[in-house]
């Protein structure tokens, strides 16, 4: 079969949208401090977020770049100048990375983050001028040993290269970044060996989530999503290894074993093996009585409630948060193990499992939404599209945090995201249904 020659018409109206998107992007650069301006900031990355949804729609309805390779090199590189462009933007928007930067130093400094929680008395002759941003004094580290062993290895570095700590927590973006690039290629390799258009990557590539959330802000999970997409990529032979090492930096990633394993096939047993295994080596260094970890772990599923949709319904119906928070764990265990037995290609499988684990869970950061959006590029749903556009919106809680040092994670504002994507994904579901009857 011959493939339509390019559209030139749409490549015009596709390069403009690129130069649109990136407006936003410089206009950030120059505000710098963004903490100073919230406001400003979440327009314009809505702003973006707008430019990014027509450029999905040009490349879905057209065939704006047809098999011209350059074509795809031309994604791939303004993609790449949009993260180049708020790479040196300071990470205003979260205090992670003074967890990561404390973690690190306290183990170069010899302790065992499980079990030293910030305001340790034994760790009081290692507060610095960025100790007052770190959040969760009270908790000892919730990471997997993988991000442990990460956030050590940069701090060793870093602290050689400079002692001055802004401009170590600056470069701690770096890693996130750095993988995140990976993210993509993965995301062009899993779009050559299903046979879909390559122009899709612009899904991924093109997106404002990642690129604000990796790039401006550096936030660990790119850490997370490259050996998780290498384990559906490299389906079956390599999917134990690189799906333990998912696990090994989150735990989440273990909700995807029913997903990615075929239990009709002798390929558990090694499965379960090099598993095991490879956790045991990464958690081997780090022995001890993990039960509080594991709890404050679970909070994201509930225990505290920040950015939450479907949550909240379950909230309302337990009467109390921890019942709720079982209640949750219950419905994704159970959602991840019925995803397994589906007939569903391997990425539709894990992208309901991720889907299910964001719409029940009583934490929704932004950045957690970047679990998605990778696979988005082999399903563009519409109304997850427009869920990780919308996103910003939950930077709002940003004003009271700045102002006032409160954090209400459960701003009204919040509807704003979750009703039009609700409408949206129901018209989705009512739409796959009439072509199914049809």
């Amino acid at each position: 079969m011959l493939r339509s020659e390019p559209n030139h018409s749409s490549i015009s109206g596709f390069q403009m949208l690129a130069l649109l998107l990136g407006i936003p992007f410089l206009r950030l650069l120059w505000l710098a401090d963004l903490r100073n301006h919230i406001v400003e900031t979440v327009t314009l990355l809505l702003a973006s977020s707008l430019f990014y949804l027509l450029s999905v729609r040009l490349v879905l309805q057209s065939n704006p770049i047809g098999d011209n390779p350059f074509g795809i090199k031309k994604i791939l590189l303004a993609g790449l100048l949009f993260r180049v462009t708020v790479f040196p933007l300071y990470p205003a928007f979260t205090d992670d990375l003074h967890r990561y930067r404390w973690e690190g130093k306290i183990q170069e400094a010899g302790f065992n983050p499980y079990l030293h929680a910030p305001k340790a008395v034994e760790l009081e002759p290692l507060r610095d001028a960025l100790y007052p941003r770190i959040d969760g004094k009270d908790f000892p580290a919730v990471y997997g040993p993988l991000l442990e062993l990460e956030q050590r290895a940069v701090y060793r570095i870093l602290a050689r290269i400079t002692p001055v700590v802004s401009r170590q927590l600056f470069w701690f973006k770096a890693p996130a970044a750095l993988a995140e690039l990976g993210v993509m290629g993965v995301v062009l390799m899993l779009l050559r060996a299903r046979g879909r258009p390559l122009e899709h990557v612009l899904i991924y590539a093109w997106c404002p989530l990642p690129i604000f959330e990796f790039w401006a802000t550096g936030h660990n999970d790119s850490l997370v999503l490259l050996p998780l997409l290498l384990a559906v990529a490299l389906r079956p032979r390599w999917t134990a290894v690189f799906l333990s090492l998912a696990t090994a930096a989150k735990f989440w990633p273990a909700l995807l074993i029913p997903s990615l394993v075929d239990f009709r096939r002798h390929q558990i047993l090694a499965f379960g093996a090099i598993f095991c295994v490879i956790l045991v080596l990464f958690f081997a260094p780090y022995a001890a009585n993990l039960t509080q970890n594991a709890q404050f772990a679970t909070g994201f599923l509930g225990g505290w409630r920040n950015n939450d949709s479907l949550h909240a319904l379950i909230a309302g119906a337990a009467g109390d948060p921890y019942r709720a928070k079982y209640i949750t764990m219950g419905l994704i265990g159970a959602a991840a193990l019925g995803a397994g037995l589906t007939r569903w290609r391997v990425e539709a499988r894990v992208l309901a499992v991720i889907v299910t684990i964001l719409a029940l869970s009583a934490n929704v950061h932004p950045w957690y939404l970047t679990w998605m959006i990778p696979l988005l590029a082999l399903y563009p749903v519409p109304g997850l599209l427009l869920w990780t556009s919308l996103a910003p919106l939950a930077y709002g809680a940003l004003i009271d945090w700045t102002i006032l040092g409160v954090w209400n994670g459960l701003s009204p504002l919040r509807w704003l995201v979750y009703a039009p994507v609700a409408a949206v994904l129901a018209w989705d579901l009512s739409r796959l249904s009439s072509r199914r009857r049809s």
